[in-house]
């Protein structure tokens, strides 16, 4: 394929790229998507007191870095009660949105 995805034990995350990558999150380098083992199993403080359940979180989390991995770059919530966008970085603040696994329609790019 043209990436890789990987689940990653939290503490050799940061061996993919020390400037990029942390024990904490999940990232994206060159073709490789890094998912983040203690955030697959257990999600995160934001997501969770947001009430995101863990299977919509690891939906979420492989859409945020495939969509880097795609070239999209972080996005923000638009108002308090709307849906985050998935290149939101929801795993650390939802900003008073609602928790989202999928691309909303504004984040999708179409061939012209």
């Amino acid at each position: 394929g043209d990436f890789t995805l990987v689940l990653s034990e939290a503490s050799q995350v940061p061996s993919f790229n020390y400037d990029v990558c942390s024990s904490d999150w999940s990232c994206q380098v060159g073709r490789y998507v890094i998912i983040n083992q203690d955030r697959w199993l257990y999600a995160s403080d934001s997501w969770n007191s947001a009430g995101g359940g863990l299977r919509d979180y690891r939906h979420m989390v492989v859409n945020h870095e495939t969509g880097h991995w795609l070239g999209h770059p972080h996005l923000y919530c638009s108002s308090s009660g709307q849906l985050a966008p998935v290149m939101q970085q929801q795993s650390i603040s939802l900003q008073g949105c609602a928790p989202n696994p999928w691309p909303l329609d504004s984040e999708l790019w179409t061939n012209r």
